[in-house]
């Protein structure tokens, strides 16, 4: 008998990626003006040719899964999302968009901490980290911050 999965409470398996769907509602919800959304590259995968002096790239780094307490047939899912900021280094001094990008990344996932999408019941910030060296700017073009998001999502089979 095969197995058919789908999302709890939806008619069917995610249509999107999870970072897609971070992705989306970032681009979607942002409302920051320096810089404004015109002016950041949203994407996912790795920021590899970043184009535009702004960027936010999401990247799917783990998805693991476990049996719910309530039984066999529904599992847990919680994937780990990194979102990449980028401000195009100008100066050796830290750019106020960095941050500012930062807190509206933050915002945005908090104002939408329940409402993904396609069935994701919750998305939180475990930790940012400064992927950058601090110490030498000189050696990179881009400021870079990374922003590890967990989204959790419940799967039942209903064959």
């Amino acid at each position: 008998m095969s197995e058919t999965w789908k999302v709890a409470g939806q008619s069917s398996d995610l249509t999107k990626t999870i970072e897609t769907l971070v992705k989306e509602k970032l681009e979607s919800q942002w409302a920051e003006t320096d810089p404004a959304a015109a002016d950041v590259e949203f994407g996912t995968g790795w920021g590899a040719g970043i184009m535009k002096n702004y960027a936010v790239h999401c990247l799917h780094v783990l998805t693991t899964s476990r049996p719910a307490v309530t039984g066999w047939s529904k599992y847990a899912y919680e994937t780990l999302v990194d979102v990449h900021v980028f401000v195009k280094r100008v100066t050796l001094a830290e750019p106020d968009q960095l941050r500012r990008m930062k807190q509206h990344v933050d915002k945005i996932i908090a104002q939408n901490r329940t409402s993904l999408g396609q069935g994701v019941l919750l998305v939180r910030l475990e930790q940012w980290t400064t992927a950058h060296d601090p110490a030498d700017i000189t050696d990179t073009s881009f400021w870079h911050l990374v922003g590890q998001h967990r989204v959790i999502y419940y799967k039942v089979d209903t064959s």
